[in-house]
Formats: C-alpha cells, structure tokens, sequence
C-alpha cells in the first residue's frame, strides 16, 4: 500500500527522479561555499534536503518541484551550516586583541603579557558607551553570538553589529593613539 507522499511525488515527477535534481542541489551548495564547510559535505546537506522534498511533495498544490525542493535543500544546508559554525563563530578575548590591534612587548613574559593585556583592554574599554561596552563584553568575554548578544541587551542583530563596530574602530583608535605617543 502506498502512502499519499509516494503518489503524488512519482506522479509529479512522471519520467523524472529525484537523482535528476542533484545538478539542482549542487547548484544551490556552491551558493555556499566559503562558509567553514567543505563543498562535498554542502551537497549531502543538500542531497539530504532533496529527499525530504522528494518525500512531502505533493502534486496536486500545482507548485512546482525545483521550488518546493529548493526550500528544503537551502534549510538543510543552512541548518548543518548552523550547527557547524555554533563553536567557530564564538568570539574571544584573544580575537578581540587582534582585531583592536594591542600590542604587547615581544620580552613580556606570560604574565607580564597578561596583565598588560588586561590593562590595555579596561582603559579601552573605559573609553566606550555603556552600551558599547556591553556589546563588547558579551561577545568577547561571554562568547556569545551577535544574536544572542541582541536578545540579551533587546535590540536587533544589525544594531549589535553596528555598535560592535563602532566599539572596536574606538579602540583601535585608542591602542593605535597609544602606540604613537610612546
């Protein structure tokens, strides 16, 4: 006995298969290249999501399906994207350094590095807004996502990408200023 999902997937592709479509997936993994994942693992992602709309499509709502599958392909890849990316996108202090550009002396040792490090960093950072300085603190020493830092402090994603931008052009202006005046 057949299922309503079978039917209507091999009645909508008539002479097609899904295999067919794979040119399809490739086409929308290449869209994502670049993006911390290597292209072969992007097209079973995808491969992946062409069989899940291979297996919910139906025919009769007259969608075609290259459109129908192309949701499913995208969230598939995006989804794996995600769950990759959920440990390597985190920000640290040690990104924060080079992004700011704090130089410390090449003869510190580790902890002379480290306190002058820290030192640098607060009166940085005393130089920023209140706001500012949340942003900072939550993504470089919380190690949270832009997202997340937005749910935080009840502001839009794009705002807390604005605002971390502004915050790390003062203090490479600021530890650049530094480094001229000494």
């Amino acid at each position: 006995m057949k299922g309503k999902n079978e039917n209507s997937s091999a009645a909508a592709a008539g002479p097609l298969s899904a295999e067919s479509f794979l040119p399809f997936v490739r086409y929308v993994a290449q869209r994502f290249a670049g993006r911390g994942m290597p292209q072969d693992e992007l097209f079973q992602y995808g491969s992946l999501g062409l069989w899940k709309a291979w297996l919910k499509y139906d025919a009769e709502r007259n969608v075609p399906f290259a459109s129908f599958a192309f949701i499913y392909i995208e969230g598939e890849i995006r989804s794996a994207l995600r769950k990759n990316s959920a440990f390597s996108c985190r920000m640290t202090v040690d990104s924060l350094e080079e992004r700011t550009e704090i130089c410390i002396p090449v003869d510190a040792d580790d902890d002379e590095a480290k306190v002058l490090r820290n030192l640098q960093l607060r009166e940085g950072l005393e130089t920023l807004s209140e706001t500012e300085k949340a942003v900072i603190c939550l993504r470089y020493f919380r190690g949270l996502t832009q997202k997340k830092t937005a749910a935080v402090l009840w502001v839009s994603q794009p705002t807390v990408s604005k605002t971390e931008k502004n915050a790390l052009k003062k203090l490479k202006n600021k530890f650049c200023q530094n480094d001229q005046i000494e």
